[in-house]
């Protein structure tokens, strides 16, 4: 164990060149790809709540219905025909893999995002995934008799203007690549015998004019 952890500890610079390499990869790649933008619309889970009482009650209805219209805006159907509605040539799988949805802790808001490759496309991906599930929300909660739903979705941001470009550079890529990196350096300086030394000792060489032997005390005295 000791001898392990003598070979790992002199060749530290060797783990520390292998991690930096593998932080350079993500780094590399990014600076290399195309812009990208995400897109946001912002929908409200609104009741129809008149008094004090009823809008707790509604505020309660909102919060269990809201983890509901999550589940609903990644359905198969509501993505067959939010891709539809979007006006774009993309199919649901595409859709689906572009768009995040999300309900921010302890809010009835629901936020539906869309990455692309242009602020245009973005937009219209994220808007017409919350058009469909404002649509087919209106559908689930209309009551069975007469009369107008309890609940429902407000739009309350529009996508295209939650838009902004998605920075190149994410630090968690770059910290998971150099962890990985730093495990490998490890793993190769372990699996490296002990004998071998990555860097030659230095020899010290001596002078020309320098004598090999040192002169004996008594030299030149009578």
């Amino acid at each position: 164990m000791n001898l392990l952890i003598d070979v790992v500890r002199r060749r530290v610079p060797l783990i520390l060149i292998v991690g930096v390499l593998a932080a350079l990869v993500p780094i590399v790649l990014a600076l290399r790809a195309p812009d990208t933008y995400r897109a946001t619309a912002r929908l409200f889970v609104a009741t129809a709540a008149q008094d004090v009482v009823s809008a707790a009650q509604g505020d309660l209805a909102a919060k269990s219905r809201v983890q509901t219209y999550e589940a609903l805006a990644k359905g198969d159907e509501l993505m067959y025909l939010a891709a539809l509605k979007s006006g774009q040539n993309i199919t649901a799988e595409q859709l689906a893999a572009s768009v995040q949805v999300a309900v921010p802790p302890g809010t009835v808001l629901l936020d539906v995002s869309s990455t692309a490759g242009s602020p245009a496309a973005a937009a219209g991906r994220a808007q017409a995934v919350a058009d469909q599930l404002v649509t087919t929300v209106q559908q689930a909660e209309q009551p069975l008799r007469t009369g107008q739903p309890s609940i429902g979705l407000l739009d309350l941001q529009p996508a295209d203007a939650g838009v902004r470009r998605v920075p190149r550079l994410q630090p968690r890529p770059i910290a998971e690549f150099a962890v990985a990196g730093l495990l490998a350096g490890a793993l190769v300086a372990i699996l490296i015998p002990a004998r071998v030394r990555l860097v030659p000792r230095r020899r010290h060489r001596v002078g020309r004019g320098a004598s090999r032997v040192p002169a004996a005390a008594g030299d030149g005295q009578a």
